[in-house]
């Protein structure tokens, strides 16, 4: 008697067992990652997302994401900001929601390459969903620029697949045809718009086009060339221009403060990425020693013997895959995909070295050989046995791994554990100990970090916070001098130095210092913020009210200026002005106690005790000793 097998439903249609199939992977992916939907901002978050002004105002962000290389990203953040503010919740929302889609689309894919029942393209797409190397792209907030293009650069090549299977064996278009066409096209458009290493979609199309789609149906290249127009327009706009105004492709593209980029040149870069491929493939195997940041060094001479064996060894892959092509498709594909897909990002273009979310597109190479490879050697059943085991040793790794992004501290411990010479992680480990109050093993964490990469002006800076707060202004000066020997046009390093000297009463210093910001960078919120502050503690109103008003001009949505600026006006006994100040800083910022505070006083002030009334269960929420002094002065105000 035939056993029943869940993924043969012979008694169902073929697109009613894929929606099967793809309900549950997507139930799967949503269990695997349910424990990610409080994981906190980290790195490149801050600036993307956190501190960036142009992602508050999504109809600005909407006529301008045309204009920018990841634009429709921006976009997506911009909706999540609309919705809900810095939650968290809806931005892991959103990014799991796209791995899901894409995990669905990879499925759709690979029913092409097998040509089976749905049991192994199955099991692929779920192999890509929970490998834990995809959790940077998933888990990590901002890396939706990675996810998100994986989509629409899957999604293209469907569509393209769709397209094509709706051409006749005379190559006729059909209005279905063309429908899944340009709709593939715009797709295509949208992979490049949201992250630019999705650029080889082209080729890729016309590498899946050559191995699995069927050869009798011609296909013009005029039906290929349309695909290339986003790309070529991305890539003139953000390398050539920049290049033919005098920049190099080194300053284009890379961090040059990271120790590891150091005397960065396109040359020395791809000759790192020899090794770093190597990495990828252990990486894929073997998803071991992760790390949000390797810390992964550029070469620092190119013509020795230590990098001719990765290079070697990547052409032997390479030969490889041209060997394979008749007798062993799937290998050969996946190995040419695998390169492919890290083109744009692994040759000549110097970025960060390495990074796990550069695998995002490369795994769906990785997933077609792994099979076949295991396809050659077991039995059917066996084979089952083995992928269904490995899914599921990838999903504990995967949830494993989700677990470590939810606590920073521990985050961060275990990729110095494994990567010791990052300095950024170093940064983000020192912030979130002084946050716990471990300040001490903050300044040590810094002080190795210091020794391994002292050009690195944010070292400096937390390690000043921390002898600050402590008391220690000898040692915090020392610290800032120190930086600005090695990084004298830091702009962060000066507003902290302008900061210190306003600490120690030398105003006119703080002033002088802070005016050196301004020449670094004359469009710096937070300097004028500063020169705020030195101005108000000289009561210089005026200036104060301009460096304040600068600020907010710059950056809007800034509610400690907003603060600021109302104690100034309050100062000035313009209590009207003031009310509109503090009304500010607590909407854009309703945790804020002490504008909440204030605002309940200037209104009791006005005579409007109605409004402190009402602002009182709130501030009791918040903080109760201001509670407590509110409703003395509200009782002392009705008497």
């Amino acid at each position: 008697m035939q056993r029943f097998n869940p993924l043969r439903m012979t008694r169902f249609s073929p697109a009613l067992q894929s929606f099967f199939a793809m309900i549950c992977i997507a139930l799967v992916g949503s269990l695997v990652y349910a424990n990610t939907y409080q994981v906190p901002w980290y790195f490149d978050d801050m600036p993307a997302i956190v501190e960036n002004q142009s992602i508050r105002d999504c109809q600005q962000t909407l006529l301008s994401f045309m204009s920018s290389g990841r634009g429709i990203a921006a976009l997506t953040f911009a909706l999540n900001y609309h919705f809900g503010g810095l939650d968290v919740f809806g931005y892991h929302f959103v990014n799991i929601g796209i791995h899901l889609l894409t995990a669905c689309v990879v499925f759709l894919l690979l029913k092409r390459v097998f040509q089976s029942p749905l049991l192994l393209p199955w099991l692929g797409s779920l192999l890509f969903l929970l490998h834990p190397l995809q959790t940077q792209s998933v888990t990590y907030i901002v890396q939706r620029m990675t996810s998100l293009a994986g989509l629409f650069f899957f999604l293209a090549i469907y569509l393209f697949v769709r397209a094509k299977e709706e051409v006749d064996f005379a190559g006729r278009f059909y209005s279905r045809s063309w429908a899944f066409y340009l709709t593939s096209l715009l797709c295509g458009a949208f992979a490049v718009l949201t992250k630019q290493n999705a650029a080889v979609l082209p080729i890729a199309i016309l590498l899946f086009d050559r191995y699995f789609l069927f050869q009798g149906k011609t296909w013009e290249w005029k039906r290929i060339l349309p695909f290339f127009i986003v790309p070529t327009w991305v890539a003139f706009k953000d390398l050539a221009l920049p290049m033919a105004g005098g920049k190099s492709m080194a300053m284009v593209s890379s961090m040059q403060t990271l120790v590891s980029q150091d005397n960065i040149t396109p040359l020395k870069y791809l000759v790192t990425e020899f090794s770093v491929v190597w990495l990828y493939i252990r990486l894929l195997f073997l998803p071991y020693s992760q790390a949000l940041d390797y810390g992964y060094p550029v070469v620092t001479s190119v013509f020795v013997w230590s990098n001719l064996w990765p290079l070697l060894g990547i052409l032997a892959l390479l030969w490889l895959a041209f060997s394979l092509r008749k007798s062993r498709p799937l290998i050969s594909f996946g190995i040419l995909w695998f390169f492919l897909a890290l083109l744009v990002e692994s040759t000549i273009i110097p970025l960060d070295p390495v990074f796990e979310h550069r695998l995002y597109v490369p795994m769906f190479g990785f997933v077609l050989v792994l099979i076949d490879i295991l396809r050659g050697l077991l039995q059917p059943r066996q084979l089952t046995a083995v992928l269904l085991a490995v899914v599921l040793f990838v999903g504990l790794l995967t949830w494993n791994r989700n677990a470590l992004w939810n606590d920073p501290v521990a985050f961060y411990e275990d990729n110095l554990l494994h990567a010791p010479n990052s300095e950024r992680v170093a940064v983000g480990l020192a912030i979130n100990y002084v946050e716990n109050g471990q300040s001490d093993s903050a300044r040590e964490v810094l002080e190795r970090a210091v020794v391994l990469n002292p050009k690195y002006d944010q070292l400096y800076v937390i390690l000043a916070k921390i002898y600050i707060e402590g008391g220690q202004f000898d040692q915090a000066m020392q610290a800032l001098q120190n930086g600005l020997a090695v990084a004298p046009y830091s702009k962060t390093l000066l507003n902290k130095l302008g900061v210190l000297y306003d600490l120690l009463g030398q105003a006119q210093l703080a002033i002088q210092t802070l005016d050196k910001a301004l020449s670094v960078e004359p469009e710096f919120p937070l300097t004028y913020l500063n020169l705020g502050v030195v101005y108000a503690g000289l009561e210089r109103w005026v200036d104060a009210v301009g460096s304040y008003r600068k600020a907010i001009d710059l950056s809007y949505e800034y509610p400690l200026a907003h603060f600021n600026l109302g104690v100034v006006y309050y100062n000035k006994k313009d209590l009207p002005a003031a009310q509109e100040q503090f009304r500010v800083a607590v909407t854009q910022d309703p945790e804020n106690a002490e504008a909440l505070f204030n605002l309940a006083s200037v209104a009791l002030e006005l005579g409007d005790s109605g409004t402190a009334v009402t602002l009182l269960p709130r501030l009791r929420f918040l903080n109760q000793d201001l509670a407590r002094e509110l409703g003395s002065e509200v009782r002392a105000s009705n008497q």
